[in-house]
């Protein structure tokens, strides 16, 4: 963005006989959401002069930094940056999740902005949410705004999740084709910049799940495969690399659903291949909470450093995911209709285990993004 210089004046009251104090107001148009600097030199004599007490020096106001300096507000080394925010407008959260520090599916997500005066709205003005790596829009709502307090509400949707706490980035207000003007006139548009509301970790989103534990999910996500057949830590030509997804519950599938793996620079999909089952009797139910999916290495794949499974791969690809029916008097009462919907997919980034057969972490990492396993592959 555009710096502006603005000048504090030396002010002689506030100064002492080695500090001088210079001040500056804070004018309705000034805004910095990155924190102001000083640049070098920071002293303009303006006509004036800084000398001695005796008068017999005159100080050098020359460059004394190297460079412009950054200036903190928790002191003059502080990380804290010094935002401005001239304009008055606050934008702030408001209400909580419905059940813990957690949004669920359906719930919504209201974000109040105050003006220092009353404004009037026409349209569906927006204001932006950063829900992890996506930009959601909270719409304006016209039934929760009055006076100087307009109200934004965001309804959350499968896909949405973001496991450390939504934020909303600097100036993310936007009038979307409608108008805010102050009431007074009803045509002066009010300055509409603010700075930015910090990720908060009271307000995560998972719209994978209702409130009531509706919506298949998944947890965890493991290589399974045992290790590779020739021995060593690399997959060769044709040998099979298998993943078990675990759902919260029984699922039935058609079709063939795929996990993307990441291969060194590319995506291979395992397609499904097989339930789960840990017995005999289970194996005739045509039903399990465990999916496998296999893929046989190509000749082209080449993986030195382990693959990986990236967060939100599992897909339908055409097939379906369903809640199983479950005969009655099986001690599983039925349930109602549930599907397993693209994007929903999250828990494993956080719990793995399972790995070559062990339960555990050995041998491979795990990231917030993505799961991965220390097994090189080459297609040769």
């Amino acid at each position: 963005m555009t710096r502006i210089r603005r000048y504090a004046d030396y002010n002689a009251a506030a100064s002492g006989p080695n500090d001088l104090i210079f001040s500056y107001t804070v004018q309705a148009a000034d805004f910095d959401p990155d924190g102001f600097i000083v640049p070098d030199p920071p002293i303009d004599a303006n006509g004036g002069a800084i000398v001695t007490r005796g008068g017999t020096m005159t100080a050098d106001l020359d460059s004394q930094f190297g460079g412009a300096l950054q200036v903190g507000c928790g002191g003059y080394s502080s990380p804290l940056k010094c935002l401005v925010d001239g304009g008055g407008l606050e934008v702030a959260f408001t209400g909580t999740p419905a059940s813990g520090e957690t949004y669920r599916l359906g719930e919504q997500i209201r974000v109040a902005v105050t003006f220092s005066e009353a404004v009037a709205v026409t349209g569906t003005p927006q204001i932006g949410l950063t829900i992890g790596s996506e930009t959601r829009q909270a719409a304006y709502d016209a039934s929760r705004s009055s006076g100087t307090r307009l109200v934004f509400a965001y309804t959350v949707q499968a896909t949405d999740y973001d496991g450390n706490g939504i934020n909303i980035p600097f100036n993310a207000l936007a009038l979307n084709g409608g108008t805010i003007t102050l009431a007074s006139d009803g045509n002066t548009t009010p300055a509409l910049q603010h700075l930015a509301v910090a990720q908060d970790g009271s307000r995560k989103v998972n719209g994978g799940g209702s409130n009531s534990g509706g919506f298949l999910r998944v947890s965890p996500v493991a290589f399974t495969t045992p290790s590779p057949s020739r021995g060593g830590d690399t997959y060769r030509l044709e040998e099979k690399i298998e993943v078990t997804v675990t759902f919260s519950k029984d699922v039935v599938v058609t079709g063939t659903p795929q996990i993307g793996l990441t291969i060194g620079a590319q995506t291979r999909q395992a397609g499904f291949s097989r339930y789960g089952y840990d017995s005999y009797a289970e194996s005739l139910r045509g039903y399990d909470e465990k999916l496998i999916f296999t893929y046989v290495v190509q000749a082209a794949d080449l993986d030195t450093d382990g693959i990986s499974i990236a967060a939100n791969a599992l897909n339908l690809n055409g097939g379906t995911i369903n809640l199983a029916a479950h005969p009655s008097g099986s001690g599983d009462p039925a349930d109602s209709p549930e599907s397993f919907r693209e994007g929903c997919v999250h828990s494993w980034r956080h719990d793995i285990v399972c790995i070559d057969g062990q339960s555990g972490r050995d041998g491979h990492r795990d990231t917030p993004s993505e799961t991965a396993f220390r097994r090189r592959i080459t297609g040769e």
